[in-house]
């Protein structure tokens, strides 16, 4: 079993980035990139602003240094997040976007790391930093942390789409997974409806 996505995503369809303290902003962040983008942790810590692409309807963030489920000498696949402009509450593009005006002025040549702590001196944030913060939001909509983990992401975004009818090719491509069946094994879980976790809050 995985966490339903619609309760993060139907969590943020209320609330507005000006709105956000900077610590929920980056949360905010984080969130979308790891639902839409679907990388892993790893990857998540490597995202960098001098190796990101900004184009007009979606960012491709280029990867650098080592990540574990890459071939030695290949490139990494880099990680490609799109805009949604029905709505730009929940639009990763504009959010991003949001994040880094407000994280501007504690960028130097020396900070070009996506994620930054929340705190002075604003230093580049930590792996275990940033699956706290996922923790967090997470612990925020109602969903058990003691059941599911900050990288239960890939399964949860990827689950769903599969239920919504989207192509196993198309998710395999996304995940870089390199077969159906790593997938099928390890990331393809029935999802916990929105009704199943309104239950077991009311009775449970």
């Amino acid at each position: 079993m995985v966490w339903d996505v619609d309760i993060v995503i139907n969590y943020y369809k209320n609330t507005n980035n000006d709105d956000l303290t900077i610590k929920q902003l980056t949360q905010k962040t984080l969130m979308l990139i790891a639902l839409v983008g679907i990388p892993r942790a790893s990857e998540l810590y490597l995202l960098d602003t001098q190796t990101m692409i900004i184009k007009e309807d979606h960012i491709i963030f280029q990867i650098t240094g080592n990540v574990k489920h890459t071939r030695m000498g290949k490139p990494n696949k880099p990680i490609i997040v799109h805009a949604f402009p029905k709505n730009t509450r929940i639009c990763p593009i504009q959010t991003i976007k949001d994040y880094l005006a407000k994280t501007q002025q504690w960028r130097t040549n020396k900070k070009s790391h996506f994620f930054l702590t929340t705190t002075k001196p604003h230093t580049p944030a930590k792996k275990a930093t940033i699956s706290s913060w996922i923790k967090q939001v997470l612990k925020t909509v109602g969903i058990d942390t003691n059941l599911y983990t900050p990288h239960s992401t890939q399964a949860s975004s990827s689950s769903k789409v599969k239920t919504k009818g989207l192509s196993t090719n198309i998710i395999l491509q996304r995940g870089n997974w390199k077969s159906k069946t790593t997938w099928e094994k390890h990331y393809h879980k029935k999802v916990h409806t929105q009704e199943h976790t309104y239950l077991n809050t009311l009775l449970g």
